[in-house]
């Protein structure tokens, strides 16, 4: 079974009346809900998807230090609203990005000072958009290290993106990643052919073969419960193309 998630922004407050209807009437299934720590945290207003019961999944922030993951004390005071924010839903997951860190060991130095159960880590990019590359959680070999200590988001456009800089095929890679790290929880955005960083396309614009892709998920959705998590643009600051996006996907 595939759950279907939108993403939003904790500071999309214009955009949460439109995603509880549409969670009301079944176009989705959770919400994942990145933490925007330049904005203050609006409880009053995120108050509409806990009277309805939508579940919740929090998204760390990717900025603030966290876009670089050498965590210090302004870090761990962002971590605590991050947390706030997953207590207040009583989220199963926190997505977190590794980062600019090298390697796995700084990468479990900084992991430390803020560890928590529920965290999740996301597979990176090729290259990053500051030009930096092959960074450390884009390759299997990094994943399956995470993988022992902490549950993979595996970001499908991530991959793909992970593999043209590595100069493999992007099918191999990602049949290798489904197989040997087993996501359930996943991201999944259209690409541009060769791209070399994400660029979170619409999956009806994308230039992969998003057929075979479907294949997989579904494949991996056999036995187990998959969420999907949609980051696809907003068009006209609305939620209808997140919406025919998702449609797009079940039609393949």
């Amino acid at each position: 079974m595939i759950k279907f998630g939108l993403k939003l922004w904790s500071n999309n407050i214009d955009l949460f009346s439109e995603a509880s209807d549409f969670f009301v009437s079944k176009e989705n299934d959770f919400i994942e809900l990145y933490h925007n720590c330049s904005e203050k945290l609006d409880f009053d207003a995120l108050e509409i998807f806990k009277k309805i019961n939508i579940p919740v999944v929090i998204h760390a922030p990717n900025s603030d230090g966290f876009h670089e993951f050498i965590i210090g004390e302004r870090q761990k005071m962002i971590w605590k609203d991050t947390l706030k924010l997953a207590d207040y839903f009583g989220s199963k997951r926190i997505v977190l990005h590794s980062g600019l860190v090298p390697n796995f060991d700084l990468f479990c130095e900084n992991l430390k000072k803020i560890d928590d159960p529920r965290i999740v880590i996301e597979n990176m990019p090729g290259i990053d958009m500051y030009g930096n590359s092959l960074l450390f959680g884009c390759k299997i070999e990094d994943l399956k290290k995470v993988s022992k200590i902490k549950g993979v988001c595996f970001d499908v456009g991530h991959a793909i993106t992970s593999a043209n800089a590595q100069k493999i095929s992007y099918k191999d890679f990602l049949k290798k990643c489904f197989s040997e790290l087993d996501p359930v929880y996943l991201h999944i955005s259209g690409e541009k052919e060769h791209a070399l960083s994400d660029s979170h396309l619409n999956i009806y614009d994308g230039e992969y073969d998003m057929r075979y892709i479907k294949e997989l998920i579904m494949s991996q959705a056999v036995s187990k419960e998959v969420s999907l998590v949609f980051e696809t643009p907003k068009l006209d600051s609305r939620l209808a193309n997140d919406l025919k996006n998702i449609k797009f996907f079940k039609n393949l």
